[in-house]
């Protein structure tokens, strides 16, 4: 199936379970749409937060902000690759 062919809950799909596989090497953990129809992607186990504290420290807590931005560019260049960015927030 061509990427034109396919609509954007397949889109997202594919990033989640392939794309994300091969940077990561899991699969997405869980993917649901909140209330506004907007895609949240869940992964428990990401290595990259598990250094990184989830406490009230505002310093802490901008560092994990900038460790989460890599992961989200990477897909938002992709869908913008294949030209799908106008589903993503």
């Amino acid at each position: 199936m061509s990427l034109k062919a396919m609509d954007h809950l397949e889109v997202i799909k594919l990033l989640c379970k392939d794309f994300w596989y091969g940077i990561f090497r899991k699969q997405i953990d869980k993917l649901q749409t909140n209330h506004r129809g907007v895609f949240v992607l869940k992964d428990y186990s990401f290595r990259w937060m598990h250094q990184c504290s989830c406490g009230t420290d505002v310093v802490l807590n901008k560092v994990n902000v900038h460790v989460l931005q890599f992961p989200c560019g990477l897909l938002y260049f992709i869908a913008a690759f294949i030209r799908v960015s106008k589903y993503l927030r």
